[in-house]
């Protein structure tokens, strides 16, 4: 199969996982913006938002990982290959450490006088946030899994766990809907006679714990199959350390990082400011408008995933001018496939809403416009 023909068909297979991933997050915003409220799912979009942006960070520095291993593995050099996802592994346990403790530094301060949320969903919001640090270590810990499965080009089980996760977020979104309307709301037995206060169960909170669950289940999944696949996929640390490679890596990642978590800040620091001013209501529009942009961004994305490891592989085994051509189709379709979707969406915006959610926040169509 030739080059040309090997993305065709990863690009293929791709789509056809971005238009089932797509419907089934739409539905399953519908359906978790009715069973949580626009003030709660506000309260989410604000304090849970962090997860939304999760998956644009992940593949950034995803593909910051996958650009050394489709090299190494264009040039032939398997040994290398498996010191690069040693080092990888090693470098975003660190950054994942480090970034959870930012944010419980930030969380501190979030939940005390910041942000613009009511007393009685204060312990609720905190619940969710620390739900969302785990959903954030685990998600970063999995970046170098989906290095090793893009850099082999397997975008057939890239779509099938990216469809299989989609699915389990839809059910999640079902039980929360339907299926915690036959939990008690409070247990029978006296608190008097046992003298405990027992909480009643919130959806908010389920929510959040199962999203966390999910990040966790992913990533045991994802490390289960590439172990048992690829050879690369061995950890010794002390066998295949390399300190030179170890700084080539952290230097190509930083910058990828610090571009990613600069945008993922500023829109998360949006969504603050939007808080403070003008409370969880507002920060529903601005969710649904994420949840819609981000949806379909993934038209572009999608393409520049099967092109990727094409281009760094092209580079490594010499052939300049195939990464040429490939860069430059890669630019020239991406812009034309946002540009067919994004217009229609931009003129019709009102109508998609109507279609897509039972109640539209308010200010939300024309959050979706702007953004």
């Amino acid at each position: 199969m030739t080059a040309v023909h090997r993305v065709a068909k990863n690009t293929g297979i791709l789509y056809i996982r971005m238009a089932i991933t797509v419907f089934i997050s739409l539905y399953s915003t519908r359906l978790i913006l009715t069973a949580l409220g626009v003030e709660d799912f506000g309260l989410y979009a604000l304090v849970g938002g962090l997860i939304a942006m999760l998956g644009f960070l992940n593949s950034s520095m995803a593909a910051a990982t996958q650009r050394f291993m489709s090299f190494a593995q264009g040039a032939g050099e398997i040994n290398k290959v498996k010191s690069i996802f040693n080092m990888s592994t090693l470098l975003h346990v660190v950054i994942a450490i480090a970034v959870a403790l930012v944010l419980e530094v930030a969380g501190y301060f979030f939940f005390n006088g910041l942000l613009n949320i009511a007393a009685d969903r204060l312990a609720v919001a905190n619940w969710v946030y620390q739900f969302m640090v785990v959903s954030t270590l685990f998600t970063i810990i999995s970046v170098p899994y989906e290095a090793v499965i893009t850099s082999h080009e397997n975008m057939l089980f890239y779509a099938v766990i990216g469809v299989v996760e989609s699915i389990l977020k839809l059910a999640i979104a079902l039980y929360i809907t339907y299926g915690t309307m036959h939990l008690p709301v409070g247990l029978s037995i006296s608190t008097e006679q046992v003298g405990i206060t027992y909480s009643t169960f919130d959806n908010l909170i389920i929510y959040g714990f199962l999203m966390a669950v999910l990040s966790i289940l992913m990533l045991i999944v994802r490390r289960v199959y590439c172990h048992r696949k690829y050879a690369e996929c061995e950890f010794n640390f002390k066998k295949y350390y390399d300190k030179d490679l170890f700084k080539q890596i952290s230097h190509f990642a930083g910058w990828s990082f610090l571009g990613s978590a600069s945008s993922m800040i500023a829109n998360y620091g949006q969504g603050i400011v939007l808080n403070v001013f003008f409370g969880t209501a507002v920060n529903a529009a601005q969710g649904v408008a994420a949840q819609l942009s981000g949806q379909l961004g993934a038209v572009s994305n999608t393409l520049i995933k099967a092109l990727n490891p094409m281009i760094a592989k092209s580079e490594g085994a010499g052939d300049r001018a195939l990464m040429l051509k490939a860069t430059m189709m890669g630019s020239k379709v991406s812009f034309f496939l946002v540009m067919i979707f994004y217009i229609p969406f931009l003129i019709e915006m009102p109508l998609i809403l109507k279609l897509w959610l039972k109640n539209i926040p308010d200010f939300a169509i024309m959050f979706c416009q702007c953004l």
